[in-house]
């Protein structure tokens, strides 16, 4: 049996070993989350959606943000222009090739009833690097200043699309 010399053999071969695969891991690419952005706009709305999912099993939605501006005329003024933020968010589904996410915004001070609801439910191609294409629906509803007045209710839908980063 011969006797190792040379680096490999002040070191260890095992450590080597160990060194070797350490380097390649570190090389290879890490990917801790995956960005998305998705919007729309048509003569009822115009939002973009912005966040972030963990790669990980069991990792949920970060970094959320969405911007929603009203257009529809009959629209109260104090709703036409919502920045929603991640405890907006009462669903979100990012598995495979669908990205499905309902926000719910209503005010704070709840002196009087008023609510907007955006669903997006998009869907990939076939492809990886394919965008996401689907529909929204908008929800609005409000309570008018008017003693006696009953509820208002405006809806619209339309196309969305997304992608991913």
């Amino acid at each position: 049996m011969s006797a190792m010399r040379g680096p490999v053999a002040r070191i260890g071969l095992p450590r080597v070993v160990l060194f070797t695969l350490a380097m390649l891991l570190c090389h290879a690419p890490a990917r801790a989350t995956v960005g998305f952005s998705c919007g729309g706009t048509d003569d009822a709305v115009k939002f973009v959606v912005n966040g972030a999912y963990g790669t990980g099993l069991g990792s949920g939605l970060a970094a959320f943000g969405a911007d929603i501006d009203i257009l529809l005329p009959t629209a109260p003024h104090e709703l036409r222009a919502l920045h929603l933020d991640r405890s907006h968010v009462r669903q979100d589904w990012f598995v495979g090739r669908d990205i499905k996410i309902l926000m719910r915004w209503e005010p704070i001070d709840n002196a009087r009833y008023r609510e907007v609801i955006l669903i997006i439910e998009a869907r990939r191609g076939e492809q990886e690097e394919s965008a996401y294409l689907g529909r929204y629906s908008l929800r609005i509803q409000w309570m008018p200043p008017d003693p006696g007045a009953e509820a208002k209710k405006l809806e619209a839908d339309g196309e969305v699309s997304c992608g991913t980063g």
